[in-house]
């Protein structure tokens, strides 16, 4: 099991661009359960709780309920309510993608905070750069991809396993706000797509 709730990848003309970061090893329990846990994934994370704890190669406990709100065919809502010390915060994300496939728009809903601190996260393909405006491109491709709405986000150097018993270096870039006083944290953020 992978906590993937909420999570999205995408690929571009058959390029990766943001990617689960895989299963490097079952019996490794570092990297395994890293690998496993929410941050390899492209999903929102409060104050760090995963949506499951993971106890063995093969078993995890504590799971997150999740669901499909809705489902078109330019577009899907769903909706993750955390479990354990989560408990009463819900996690909903609408994605859209525009008419012309230039923009997929994401609307993010946090509820039942209580002063935690909300993380977004990105985990990119070894192959994808980051140019200081923020600007993604990747060798090989004609697209360029910019996020708007997520700002103050920062990199860290990460493991990315594509198959089994490999592991290359890659990025994630993660975004993260302090909920305060509000119960509720609302973003909308796109990530757009053009051509060079």
């Amino acid at each position: 099991a992978h906590a993937d709730l909420l999570s999205f990848c995408l690929a571009i003309d058959g390029s990766h661009w943001f990617v689960d970061r895989g299963t490097y090893s079952y019996t490794l329990r570092d990297i395994s359960y890293e690998l496993r846990s929410g941050i390899a994934h492209n999903t929102i994370m409060v104050d760090g709780l995963d949506q499951m704890r993971i106890i063995g190669p093969f078993h995890s406990d504590g799971h997150a309920s999740a669901g499909i709100i809705k489902y078109d065919g330019r577009g899907v809502k769903g909706e993750m309510r955390l479990a354990g010390a989560g408990t009463g915060i819900s996690i909903t994300r609408e994605l859209r993608i525009s008419e012309e496939g230039s923009r997929i728009t994401f609307l993010d809903v946090i509820s039942g905070l209580s002063g935690q601190r909300v993380t977004w996260l990105l985990n990119l393909h070894p192959e994808v750069e980051v140019d200081r405006g923020g600007l993604l491109s990747r060798a090989g491709s004609n697209c360029r991809l910019q996020i708007f709405g997520l700002e103050g986000w920062v990199q860290r150097p990460v493991s990315y396993s594509p198959r089994y018993g490999v592991l290359e270096n890659s990025l994630q870039l993660n975004c993260s706000v302090e909920a305060g006083g509000s119960t509720i944290i609302e973003r909308e953020w796109s990530i757009n797509i053009s051509d060079n």
